[in-house]
């Protein structure tokens, strides 16, 4: 495998990435940075009770808000990209023949951590008790604490699928077997396939037992549940199939993310894996819309119906092959790694749960936006009441919340994210020593890089005869 570096020589030891995958981390997350501030303040219902509605109005309307809506179903992206990393490392590991199991005990405090974190983001934070109290201007409402084992998000979703993935990839990649690279694939795909396949019969299963929704309830797994039997029994069954982000379909979508993982993982991957992936993706897409337009559930807000889980899926393995295509196969890494736009997306992937817990800090740029305007739109910006007519202020409010963390980033950076969610992390995965991980020293990150190519030497060759042309010309 050809290897280029930005850098000049160095005695240091550069850290091997790739770029495209540390763009789509920071793409993920800006996109849910971006969705969560617009959304905070846009009220959907009109669209979700009846999504014929929105051809009622301009396309020019229609275009942006179809955008908005799509990407902002894109949680799992931030799935796929961390299932594909942690695979990659683990192959390393195995091929370097360190112990596995070291790595195993680690994603397991990773995920522990995350389960932490999910507790303290989702019902402490923005959408728990004090992101509540704070827009509503009082305390005491305790139902999203109460509520917290009966759904499953973003970061609880990632924590189990890394447990999963990682016990998996130990028992595929020992004792040689990260050579067995086709039955690895294999392995992972047909698993995919099934929990994909076998997704509308659980979701059946959890939306027809009896006990799921109480008399009196006023919404799905009602903290009204009192007997511990029934409480594991319903625990267990949102894990499977309930609101949000359940394990079907999207354990499916950690184990594409393993598959791809394994095969990026190679010195020099497969030429065509990425047009087969990039058109089973489109495949997916198509399927999606086709049963959309026979009639089939178009659900998006919690649970995603399958037909929209095709489209999701569909589209974010496409985008990741599309940046394979064009970066690494094309030996673009270098070029396209240290533009400042991928320099600004790969800062935020740093810290991208960090930003992700931060979301309560939404409220600041919603203040500012009630203080600047807030008397001249008769909306209240810290509730989500605009429609359609104001969609131009929920717009400035998630650009104006892109900027304001993308400033606090960049301070933060200067520090090397000390105390981010992703120190602690590093610091109790090391027990609190002295530790030699360079993941939130931004120079390094950003500066010395080794960014991986899978160009052939034609095309290398051709790169650097274009640079020629263009120094000569220039000068």
């Amino acid at each position: 495998m050809t290897q280029e570096i930005r850098n000049k020589p160095t005695k240091e030891k550069l850290t091997e990435r790739i770029a495209s995958l540390d763009f789509c981390r920071g793409l993920a997350i800006i996109l849910m940075t971006f969705f969560h501030g617009f959304h905070h303040v846009f009220d959907p219902t009109w669209f979700i009770e009846d999504p014929t509605r929105i051809l009622q109005y301009n396309p020019i309307f229609i275009v942006p808000v179809a955008c908005l809506v799509y990407l902002g179903t894109w949680n799992s992206f931030f799935l796929l990209v961390s299932v594909v990393v942690n695979t990659l490392t683990m192959v390393r590991t195995a091929r370097k023949g360190r112990d596995l199991k070291q790595v195993v005990f680690k994603n397991t405090i990773t995920a522990i951590f995350l389960l932490i974190a999910d507790f303290i983001i989702e019902k402490l934070l923005y959408y728990g008790y004090f992101g509540n109290g704070i827009r509503n201007l009082s305390l005491g409402n305790s139902s999203a604490i109460l509520n917290h084992p009966f759904s499953i998000h973003t970061l609880r979703l990632i924590a189990i699928s890394l447990v999963l993935t990682s016990i998996v990839n130990y028992f595929l990649l020992r004792k040689g077997g990260h050579k067995k690279l086709i039955r690895n694939v294999i392995i992972y795909c047909v698993s995919a396939v099934a929990i994909i396949a076998a997704t509308k019969y659980v979701h059946l299963w959890v939306d027809n037992i009896s006990w799921i929704i109480p008399e009196g309830s006023t919404g799905w797994a009602s903290v009204g549940v009192y007997s511990a039997s029934t409480f594991f029994k319903k625990w267990f069954a949102v894990l499977l199939g309930g609101q949000l982000e359940p394990l079907f379909p999207f354990l499916g979508t950690a184990f594409l993310g393993a598959m791809i993982g394994l095969i990026v993982a190679e010195p020099k991957p497969y030429k065509h894996f990425q047009p087969i992936l990039g058109t089973a993706g489109l495949l997916a897409m198509i399927t999606g819309g086709i049963l959309i337009a026979f009639g089939f559930p178009f659900i998006f807000a919690g649970r995603p119906s399958m037909p929209v889980y095709f489209l999701q899926i569909g589209g974010q393995v496409g985008l990741l092959m599309s940046f394979f295509r064009g970066i690494e196969y094309k030996g673009k890494e270098n070029f396209f790694a240290n533009h400042w736009i991928s320099r600004t997306f790969r800062r935020w992937a740093m810290i991208a749960l960090s930003l992700y817990a931060m979301e309560i800090l939404d409220v600041i740029p919603e203040m500012f936006w009630n203080i600047i305007v807030g008397q001249y739109t008769d909306h209240n910006f810290l509730r989500r009441t605009f429609g359609p007519p104001q969609i131009g202020y929920a717009l400035l409010v998630a650009i104006f919340s892109f900027i304001w963390y993308n400033g606090l980033v960049k301070v933060w950076a200067k520090l090397n994210f000390i105390f981010s969610f992703e120190w602690f992390l590093i610091n109790i995965q090391g027990g609190f020593v002295k530790t030699t991980s360079n993941r939130l020293n931004e120079d390094i990150i950003l500066n010395k890089t080794k960014w991986v190519t899978w160009a052939d030497e034609k095309q290398i060759e051709k790169i650097s005869n274009i640079k020629r042309f263009q120094r000569r010309f220039t000068n």
